[in-house]
């Protein structure tokens, strides 16, 4: 995964935070069709905040934090589900830090 990104090393904890995550919320032969987050908590999870790691995403720059004519975005990448909050976890390409988007990715 982080090869086809094109990212360092250094995200392999990202990584196999992902795998964890995804492999949690599949279907199971042993759970006869249900997913391990099914059987656990009782609730049919669901997918539609999954995407793709690595997949281009913006992060919203709060308004005291730019000026009138800056732009309210910045392109980032991908890396991580939100851990106890609905929202992702980016990596900033040109500041190069990470940044924690609570709203959509575009």
């Amino acid at each position: 995964m982080l090869s086809g990104v094109g990212l360092e090393h250094k995200f392999w904890a990202e990584v196999v935070a992902i795998a964890c995550y995804l492999i949690n919320r599949s279907p199971t032969s042993v759970l006869i069709e249900n997913t391990l987050v099914e059987a656990w908590s009782r609730k049919n999870p669901s997918m539609r905040h999954l995407r793709v790691f690595g997949c281009e995403a913006y992060a919203h720059v709060l308004d005291v934090k730019r000026s009138k004519l800056e732009n309210k975005e910045v392109k980032c990448i991908f890396i991580r589900y939100g851990v106890g909050v609905k929202g992702y976890k980016l990596w900033d390409l040109v500041a190069k830090k990470v940044l924690y988007n609570r709203s959509n990715i575009l």
